[in-house]
């Protein structure tokens, strides 16, 4: 793969399609068009675990994929603080915040999660950890960069103030890589080369969009947190992997009693291997799925 350098941010310089490498089971590197998931995400990320426990409970699931189906049925993928678990109805993360999150002085505490920065593991083998530039705003776009719903006269009004970059994802494509290249420079991007936290640490503002893991490090490093989707984040699967999160940072409350309400949909690391806190989970979303499905049938809920 060629690189075209200008200090330490680069773009592809070619249109070079390259292949997917599926090498592991379950596809679990399909993320990793551009640069594999670390061997050290492997190791942690068991899927054989996950599998085992879904189907104890009799619950059918898909591995990193979206389906649409009315029924209880998971997906889940791995992320840098654990597995996260999404739905095949887009509607039920709407009810899991509205019903224990939105408008509460006092979150309900139904779990007993300390999530930390340092239990993290970076989901991407990066062969860059160094970016030397000052920045003042990180702009951390999703894969799907070109999605309607983020402002992008913000990003573009963030984009050219000086030291203000934009982060690549790893599978983001390359029309669209060029195409920031060709309207901010070279200068202004960063490549997915770089270990995204690392660059989070140092920076003063993070201007997220509303399906990115980098709202987690974000917020437990008390960063200035710009929000790309604001006012409305409208309900999208492309964005359900952390709607509830997003929304719940947004309206200013803390991410650690957010995950300890259950609604976050993130198990983490530290308890990827414990049966009996997994089956309590799937317990606690089981019988709010239930709720919502009672609330649609009585029309006290509407999608």
């Amino acid at each position: 793969m060629k690189r075209k350098s200008q200090g330490d941010a680069y773009v592809i310089s070619n249109d070079k399609k390259f292949e997917v490498d599926s090498i592991y089971k379950f596809n679990r590197n399909r993320t990793g068009i551009y640069n594999k998931e670390d061997s050290k995400f492997i190791e942690k990320y068991k899927i054989e675990n996950i599998i085992k426990i879904l189907k104890n409970n009799n619950i059918e699931y898909e591995f990193d994929s979206m389906v649409n189906s009315n029924d209880f049925r998971l997906s889940f993928t791995g992320c840098n603080y654990g597995v996260l678990l999404f739905f095949a109805n887009p509607y039920f993360d709407v009810f899991l915040y509205s019903n224990n999150i939105e408008n509460r002085k006092k979150l309900p505490k139904n779990f007993d999660i300390d999530l930390n920065v340092n239990d993290k593991i970076n989901k991407y083998y990066n062969i860059e950890d160094k970016f030397f530039k000052k920045i003042e705003t990180l702009i951390v776009l999703s894969s799907v960069a070109k999605h309607s719903i983020l402002n992008w006269k913000l990003i573009n009004e963030l984009m050219y103030q000086e030291h203000s970059y934009l982060k690549f994802h790893p599978i983001l494509d390359f029309e669209t890589k060029q195409h920031f290249a060709d309207k901010y420079g070279i200068s202004k991007l960063i490549s997915s080369y770089y270990i995204l936290d690392e660059l989070i640490s140092k920076s003063k503002n993070i201007a997220l969009s509303g399906c990115t893991e980098s709202i987690i490090t974000s917020a437990l490093l008390n960063k200035n947190i710009i929000f790309l989707n604001k006012p409305h984040l409208r309900i999208n699967k492309v964005f359900l992997s952390y709607y509830v999160l997003y929304k719940s940072i947004y309206n200013g409350y803390n991410i650690n009693d957010v995950v300890n309400t259950g609604c976050s949909n993130l198990i983490p690391w530290k308890y990827i291997n414990d049966e009996t806190f997994i089956n309590e989970y799937l317990k606690f979303l089981k019988k709010n799925y239930n709720d919502w499905q009672h609330s649609i049938h009585n029309n006290t809920y509407q999608k």
